[in-house]
């Protein structure tokens, strides 16, 4: 589970509000469905800058494929 910036959430409440803190209670959960949605995992920490959160992820494509590959042999 990702853990969003404080600094990220404090901002995002002062500017945004009620539906600022909803969404960040929610993006923990969105994040994790879309990493899976296309396969790929954390690499890192989350920051942010300006008016987003960013997440670098590694995709896990190559294992899956050394694994089929590995099948074929």
């Amino acid at each position: 589970m990702i853990v969003v910036p404080e600094e990220f959430a404090r901002c995002t409440v002062e500017r945004e509000g009620e539906p600022g803190a909803a969404w960040l209670a929610g993006l923990p959960g969105i994040v994790e469905a879309v990493l899976g949605r296309w396969d790929h995992v954390p690499y890192g920490a989350v920051t942010h800058g300006g008016g987003g959160p960013g997440l670098d992820v590694i995709t896990q494509f190559a294992d899956r494929l050394a694994e089929l590959l590995a099948r074929r042999a």
